[in-house]
């Protein structure tokens, strides 16, 4: 597996990525009204937030397996692995190459239900709970922070 720079081209296979993530992963922790508000996308604003972040995907032999995002200032955006790959350590890879290449005093993000074991093995904390809003459904997760 291979870590590399997300490139325009990859949005689609991306945006399927985290669409199969979230019905799968996360329909567990969240009801069918909000897995399908957090699974749709409108590729204009998601064109406008990736290009604003370091952006890395990881490659399985043609194929994209892994995806995440952090801001410049450490607020990591996105995390999403392929439902086929989890527990082979992408997600942990993917999180300590963008912590290595965005210098901060901090890394914040708010985590799913489904997410916040992770983010807490990875060394961030709860700071609180939060209440986020899209598309008219409301979903429950966690401000988490790590001193970089």
């Amino acid at each position: 597996m291979e870590i590399k720079q997300y490139e325009i081209d990859n949005q689609q296979e991306v945006i399927q990525l985290i669409q199969q993530a979230i019905r799968q992963v996360s329909a567990a922790d969240y009801t069918a009204a909000q897995i399908k508000a957090w699974a749709s996308f409108d590729p204009q604003k998601w064109q406008t937030s990736v290009a604003q972040h370091q952006a890395l995907v990881m490659w399985e032999q043609q194929k994209i397996v892994g995806f995440a995002d952090m801001a410049f200032d450490g607020y990591l955006d996105h995390l999403f692995v392929h439902p086929a790959y989890l527990r082979q350590g992408i997600a942990q890879r993917l999180v300590e190459a963008l912590e290595n290449d965005v210098k901060a005093q901090q890394y914040t993000t708010y985590a799913s239900i489904t997410a916040r074991p992770f983010f807490s093995a990875q060394g961030y904390h709860v700071l609180r709970e939060n209440i986020a809003e899209s598309r008219g459904e409301k979903f429950l997760n966690y401000y988490m922070i790590k001193r970089g």
